[in-house]
């Protein structure tokens, strides 16, 4: 298998379920969506691929001849997370959001990842410029999900919401006025 980096704390304990379950191991390679994107393009295959949306699609001379990858093509949306009990921003619409990111203290993320997109919306938004000086970035979300943790002031952190949800319970939260009934993690809003 091949997998974002984004998944690894969830999909490391579906693969221990499963060799737990079923008695056989599952080999997953991780990697960020740039090296998923590299290593697919020089023809490496897995039974299954899970990456950003477009991978699995590129033209067909990229593509070996045999059987592809199984395919369920879900989004793993990126989410807003604070330390448990502290600052609360309001992201409840896009006005309240920009205002949340002026007012934070630091803005942290990971890049490469989330922070390509996170990076793309802030200039959509018209704030870019402004966050610049606060934005503290890490080569991966545990590191992100920990300075949040251990960190003082005013932090918003940026994850994937399957990452953010593994740290929940250890001092973590999203935005308690941001939240539905359905979703406990608010996805962001879309940089279109």
């Amino acid at each position: 298998m091949l997998s974002s980096a984004a998944l690894a704390p969830g999909m490391t304990k579906v693969a221990e379920q499963y060799r737990k379950d079923t008695k056989n191991r599952l080999r997953i390679s991780y990697a960020n969506p740039q090296q998923l994107e590299r290593r697919v393009g020089a023809g490496e295959s897995a039974d299954i691929l899970i990456a950003s949306p477009g991978l699995d699609e590129r033209p067909a001379a990229a593509q070996q001849d045999r059987a592809g990858p199984a395919r369920l093509s879900r989004p793993v949306g990126i989410g807003v997370t604070v330390r448990a009990g502290g600052f609360d921003p309001d992201i409840a619409n896009l006005e309240r959001f920009k205002q949340a990111l002026l007012s934070a203290d630091a803005i942290v993320y990971a890049q490469p990842g989330p922070g390509n997109y996170l990076e793309k919306l802030f200039e959509v938004l018209g704030v870019g410029d402004r966050l610049t000086p606060k934005i503290v970035r890490y080569a991966g979300s545990t590191q992100v999900l920990e300075h949040i943790l251990g960190g003082k002031g005013l932090e918003i952190g940026f994850a994937t919401i399957p990452e953010i949800r593994t740290f929940e319970g250890k001092g973590l939260s999203s935005s308690a006025r941001s939240r539905s009934r359905s979703s406990p993690t608010r996805p962001i809003p879309p940089a279109s």
